[in-house]
């Protein structure tokens, strides 16, 4: 985990605007990013960013991965504490089948 000048572990941010920006930080001092993931998953880098704000398991999946998080930490408006996913339906969040 990256720590501020006062070695204090900066905390993943609960808003998710602010968590993706931070999640990009975190890829970038793993050595990695958004569109290495993307030549990874031979998809475009436009993916990895709707992906951060609509959901992707596969892009989740990898992020996690190159962060060595859970899915859970990272997106846990998506994914429960077990990994399990989260789905919406009409406003409601519900656990996927």
């Amino acid at each position: 985990m990256r720590t501020n000048h006062h070695s204090h572990p900066i905390p993943i941010p609960n808003d998710a605007a602010r968590r993706a920006q931070w999640i990009i930080g975190e890829l970038k001092l793993a050595g990695s990013s958004l569109a290495a993931i993307a030549l990874e998953l031979n998809c475009s880098r436009q993916a990895g960013a709707l992906a951060l704000r609509m959901g992707s398991q596969r892009w989740e999946a990898a992020i996690a991965s190159k962060l060595g998080r859970s899915l859970h930490e990272l997106f846990p408006d998506r994914y429960d504490k077990t990994g399990r996913r989260l789905r919406q339906t009409r406003g409601v969040t519900q656990v996927a089948a």
